[in-house]
């Protein structure tokens, strides 16, 4: 059994997913061979696979094999095109659904910053002198830990489910982690700082170098400042490019670019029932707002996947997906 540093490190080699740090959250099961792993959460027994292996490229069509052989009847969540592609060419059985993109910045032409809405954002900002302070949780003040914690207690409780989504989007741990950065939120109000809420950035890798970060989360309280989550990405995109990174992975955008085409045929059943969840999404998680303000920043859609086998049944493989997520 590989340790959590050993994945890591295979993470930083092989993987060019920026939601990849979401495979090393508490409560995974791993699949392993030499060459490299996947990670999964069962549900009526059967594993459902988050995101693509982590592998070396050449060496993922044996893998696949190998996994297929032990587990014929998983299903991949969440999983990016190109590993879409690379499954559907194995022709071990799957059909494909798209599910949702993941929107990522290129942070070397932040062209949609001159977008009128996130332009104006910005510059009040600026003038509520927003500030993004990393946080070493070894060394953080008492005050601005229990801010931490009480923003975070806040948001779960106002979530119609009360609860966060795992899973895909691995849960807020409020700790050092390798590789991790949280970022503390202050502004001025009434000539006075003040801190209000926080943000966690997953590393994001890409042929073994580190392009920038994930967006895993944002949490904050009400604000003067108009427009904030805008303003809050438009400030760490310049810090990030500062420090000489070239992309911010803003995260999943729920049940995006559903009806648009892809390489290959979908399947045209669980397209139904995915449009029937997104429907009544809201009532458990509030996604399509957050979906909405991505899709308004733009960038890159990059997009994702369902695969299943060719005999599982569709509204089964929902409820497992809906199971391993803690939506239902």
């Amino acid at each position: 059994m590989r340790t959590r540093a050993e994945r890591y490190e295979l993470i930083t080699k092989f993987s060019n997913d920026p939601n990849v740090y979401a495979t090393l959250q508490p409560e995974l099961e791993y699949f392993d061979t030499e060459d490299g792993f996947l990670a999964f959460r069962r549900s009526f027994l059967r594993p459902v696979v988050l995101g693509d292996p982590v592998c070396p490229k050449e060496k993922l069509p044996g893998f696949l094999k190998e996994f297929h052989e032990t587990w014929p009847y998983a299903v991949f969540a969440y999983v990016s095109e190109d590993f879409a592609k690379s499954l559907h060419e194995c022709e071990l059985g799957y059909r494909f659904c798209p599910f949702s993109t993941e929107r990522i910045l290129d942070l070397n032409e932040p062209t949609w910053l001159e977008r009128k809405k996130i332009k104006g954002a910005f510059k009040k900002a600026k003038k509520a002198k927003l500030q993004l302070m990393d946080v070493d949780f070894d060394s953080v003040s008492p005050d601005i830990k229990r801010m931490l914690t009480e923003v975070n207690q806040e948001f779960v409780e106002r979530t119609p489910a009360k609860a966060e989504v795992t899973f895909i989007s691995r849960a807020v741990e409020l700790r050092n982690q390798q590789g991790v950065r949280t970022m503390a939120l202050s502004c001025v109000e009434k000539g006075e700082k003040r801190d209000f809420g926080f943000i966690v950035l997953d590393p994001y890798f890409f042929e073994g170098k580190q392009l920038g970060f994930q967006l895993n989360a944002i949490r904050f309280r009400r604000t003067k400042i108009w427009g904030v989550y805008f303003s809050i990405v438009a400030m760490l995109a310049e810090t990030l490019a500062q420090e000489g990174y070239t992309r911010l992975s803003l995260g999943g955008c729920a049940f995006d670019l559903l009806d648009e085409p892809s390489p290959f045929p979908h399947d045209g059943k669980m397209l139904d029932r995915l449009a029937w969840i997104r429907e009544r999404a809201d009532d458990y998680y509030v996604l399509s707002h957050f979906t909405e303000m991505k899709q308004e920043l733009g960038g890159k859609a990059l997009r994702r996947y369902f695969a299943i086998s060719q005999s599982a049944s569709v509204t089964r493989t929902i409820v497992r997906f809906l199971r391993v997520s803690a939506m239902i």
